[in-house]
């Protein structure tokens, strides 16, 4: 874990009840996670996939929240603190315990999002793609958000430890 920890870095970040995390040890080593990157502005494939998103935790049960976690993370640090991620995701039903919505100092921010192949310099080229993984046994992929939510959750089973 300590090569993971190295990569990753434990950069600090802050969520959207203004508490600080850091990257890898808070947020990636004590579970699986599903990342993806978003911002506030965007009025098109941010919010709906969000939305996808929050059927997937529904689809997860008793799983979400303590076995995986999701981790929106924004490309707009700049202007999407902690209060605009928050209303952000409470407009899209995805406000709640397991799932935090990640900004912070526009550094931070760009050195968690390059270390995953996620950062564009400007908002709206970002990617929709997603990265799944479990720090633990250093098993990573992407997924694709064009399934529905039933075949993301399938797919997200690999990433979990056995129940």
């Amino acid at each position: 874990m300590a090569r993971a920890k190295g990569w990753f870095t434990d950069t600090p970040l802050v969520d959207q009840d203004r508490q600080s995390h850091v990257f890898f040890s808070d947020l990636l080593a004590p579970r699986a996670v599903l990342i993806n990157a978003a911002f506030v502005g965007c009025s098109s494939a941010c919010p709906l996939l969000t939305q996808q998103l929050a059927r997937v935790r529904d689809g997860l049960g008793v799983r979400f929240g303590k076995d995986i976690w999701f981790l929106s993370i924004t490309v707009d640090p700049l202007s999407d603190g902690p209060d605009e991620l928050k209303r952000f995701a409470q407009r899209q039903g995805a406000d709640g315990p397991g799932w935090r919505f990640l900004g912070g100092k526009r550094d931070n921010v760009q050195r968690v999002l390059s270390r995953l192949g996620l950062w564009v310099d400007e908002p709206d080229a970002h990617q929709t793609g997603l990265i799944a993984g479990r720090a633990a046994v250093g098993h990573w992929g992407k997924l694709r958000p064009d399934g529905g939510p039933q075949d993301m959750v399938q797919q997200l089973s690999r990433f979990l430890a056995p129940s």
